[in-house]
């Protein structure tokens, strides 16, 4: 278990650390290219602030080996499902299904990642005791 921890965290830390480029860097720079920045880049400004914020606590919930903190590991995992997902629909819904596959084999990595957190680190069933 620990080594998956550690796996889990240095995937955690890697995805925080992209979500803070995009928050602080390559958002704010296209906002301000553009004389009339589209609606759509204020709104994924703060998804990537969100996201930012609940990898970067998974991440350091996992370095500490911290029990209390269950929840936001099982969130990053689901919000790692809902990413993996969600991108390559998107991509479908504007571009067509003509790459859908190359897309679906990128992110199935990230979807293993988000099963795998959310089955390590569930409820813990309690045995009886007969």
């Amino acid at each position: 278990m620990r080594f998956f921890r550690i796996v889990l965290s240095v995937y955690f830390v890697s995805l925080f650390t992209f979500f803070v480029i995009s928050t602080f860097w390559v958002i704010p720079r296209m906002i301000h290219s553009q004389t009339e920045p589209d609606r759509i880049l204020f709104p994924m400004d703060l998804a990537c602030a969100v996201l930012t914020v609940v990898f970067g606590v998974a991440f350091w919930i996992l370095v500490r080996s911290r029990a209390t903190g269950r929840g936001w590991v099982i969130a990053a995992s689901l919000l790692n499902l809902a990413i993996s997902v969600g991108v390559p629909l998107f991509y479908v819904r504007v571009s067509g299904a003509s790459d859908l596959w190359m897309l679906e084999r990128i992110f199935l990595i990230p979807s293993a990642f988000g099963i795998a957190g959310l089955f390590a680190f569930r409820r813990p069933t309690r045995q009886v005791a007969q």
